[in-house]
This record gives C-alpha cells, structure tokens and sequence, in this order.
C-alpha cells in the first residue's frame, strides 16, 4: 500500500516551526508546503524557497473599483479560476495526512470533506475575549449574498470540527483530540543534523545570535502595515520612550509583515530583523530579563522568569486584552491557541 504524503497549509513561520520541530527530519523534507500570495509577508521567499516541495496559490481579496463591470468581471474571472484551483487541490489531497492552522481560507479549501491535524499558530485568541469591540456572529442571516459566494469560492478559515483528528498545541484547548508539546523537549530530542536544517531554513547563524548579550528585548508589531493605526511615524513614537530608556541593552526584535526601517530611527539600536520565530531565541539558550511590547502575543511564550512590560499607547490597541492575560495568567491556566494578526 502506497505510504500517506503529509500536505501542510500554512501562513506563518510559528506554525512552520510547530511542524518541523513535531516531524522527522524525512517526513519534513518529503512534505508538500502550501502557502498563499495574500500572506506574503508572513512568511518570507528567502524560507519558502528552502522547502523542497512547495507550492503557493493566488488568492484574490477584493477589487479595488467602484466600476460595476469590472466588479463583475472579478467575480467571472475568480469563479473559473477558484473552480479548477478546487480541482487541483481535491487531486493533491488523496491518500494525504493534512495538517493545516485554522485562521486562513486555504486551510478550509483543504480541509473540506477530509479528516486533517490543526497546528496550533500561536496564543493570541486569548486577546478576543477582552476586546471592548463586539462583533456581530458569522452566520447566513447577517451575510450579504457576495459574501457567501466569496466563501464557497474562497474556503472559510473556521473549519468543521467534526473532521478534525488532533490539535497539536502547546498549551491546553480542552479538547478530547489534542496533543500537548513542548518546543523545548522537542528541539532537545531533535538530531543536530534536523536542528541544523531547521536553523537552515529560517536562515540563522548560530553563531551570531549565540554572542546576543541584551538585557531587554522590545517585540514590535506590523501596526501601520495593518492599517491599525495611519502612520508609521505613529508607530515609532511608541517606541521611542523605550529606546532612550534602554539605550544599547536592548534588541529591536521586528514583526515579519512589517516595512518599516528600524534603523534610519535608531541608528545605535541593534536590530533583529530576520524572520524567524520568536522561540527559537530561547531554543538557542538566549535569554532576556525585560520584554516590551504593545500586545504581542510572542511575549506570552517565554519559559523562564522574565518582567513582560506592556507599552502604553493611549489607543487601546489589544492592550486591555493583554494586561488581562498577563495579570491572569499567574493563577490560572490558559487554553491559549493560534495567533491574531499583530
């Protein structure tokens, strides 16, 4: 009997991390890596081009006119395209093992009507319970008919649970199917030659970040590049207390989605700007006594006694949500699982 061929739907390089740290170093190299156009930023080419097998789909959003033919058109020209895309991709996924995370609509397009693994993307959920926004919820009655027509094209990233056969996490979601990790033992555990390839992939030198020697880090965030804020001069002005505050004992550790030029602000600042998971600082025995960070869900992830210090904006920006986490977490234990967009 022909042996099953893992297929991976993914948007980041936290989920990425996830997987190869989970699988042997065959079944990583012998994987069909699935990514898509809209989350380019996610995850960089320089890591994509580094996986043996890999394909990438386009996905189209939206259309950017108010000229109703050409939105018609739009329409025309991505049903024909999603139709054979839908094709493509039930042929990819006979006698696969599936593993995908569930916030993107790729996951959905091959997830459907197939039993898959959902790899947990991070611990940010966890923000949404304290957000003061209230969002209407996700059904047909609220709908616009376009909408639905974009999610039968397109996929929906919440998939059917009924299909699911286990959430590989590395906290607890209280589900009957999950399978707890630690990032840790599995790195321990992981041959040098697989902990090498690994390193190969997100294209670091251990050598280098082995001499980092910081007392703090601040963890930034894409939050113009989002559009959660207008200017990326904003932006810089949250941090800019912190800087002069730390002078050279801290590393500006960047978000992979953002463009923005840490130096031309801080020239005499070391910048990390490599897009790599966060973990794999504390993978590689580098630690850090302080973190800032407005509400990046990467500081929930430390292992060791560290002083997470929330920066203040004035804006709201998850901050509540992540204060709560923070003075809550002490005394209770979180079901957090998979990221949010900052």
């Amino acid at each position: 009997m022909k042996k099953k061929k893992n297929i991976f739907v993914f948007s980041t390089t936290y989920s990425l991390l996830l997987y190869l740290l989970y699988h042997d170093l065959e079944t990583i190299k012998n994987t069909l890596y699935i990514t898509q156009k809209s989350y380019q930023y996610a995850v960089p080419k320089t890591i994509k081009n580094k996986l043996i097998k890999h394909i990438e789909f386009n996905t189209f959003n939206g259309v950017g006119s108010p000229n109703k033919l050409k939105v018609i058109m739009f329409f025309i020209n991505n049903l024909i395209y999603n139709f054979f895309q839908n094709i493509y991709i039930q042929f990819l996924t006979k006698n696969s093992n599936i593993y995908i995370h569930n916030n993107q609509r790729m996951s959905g397009k091959f997830a459907k009507n197939n039993y898959f693994t959902i790899i947990e993307d991070g611990i940010g959920n966890q923000l949404g319970k304290f957000s003061s926004k209230k969002e209407k919820p996700n059904t047909i009655s609220n709908k616009s008919i376009l909408n639905q027509l974009r999610d039968y094209i397109y996929g929906v990233p919440m998939i059917n649970t009924k299909n699911i056969k286990k959430h590989i996490v590395t906290k607890s979601v209280d589900e009957k199917n999950e399978e707890i990790i630690s990032i840790q033992n599995l790195w321990q555990n992981s041959s040098k030659e697989k902990q090498q390839y690994i390193l190969n992939i997100f294209g670091i030198d251990q050598k280098v970040l082995q001499d980092y020697n910081f007392e703090s880090i601040l963890l930034t965030q894409p939050m113009n590049e989002y559009g959660v804020i207008s200017t990326e001069k904003e932006k810089i002005s949250f941090y800019k207390g912190i800087i002069e505050k730390e002078n050279k004992s801290v590393l500006i550790k960047t978000h992979p989605a953002e463009k923005t030029d840490y130096k031309k602000y801080f020239p005499e600042t070391t910048i990390f700007e490599n897009p790599i998971p966060f973990e794999i600082f504390e993978l590689l025995g580098i630690q850090f006594k302080r973190a800032y960070t407005i509400s990046s869900t990467a500081a929930l992830n430390f292992n060791y006694p560290i002083e997470i210090i929330p920066i203040q904006t004035g804006l709201n920006l998850y901050e509540d949500g992540f204060k709560e986490i923070l003075n809550r977490r002490k005394n209770e234990r979180f079901n957090l699982c998979y990221h949010t967009r900052i």
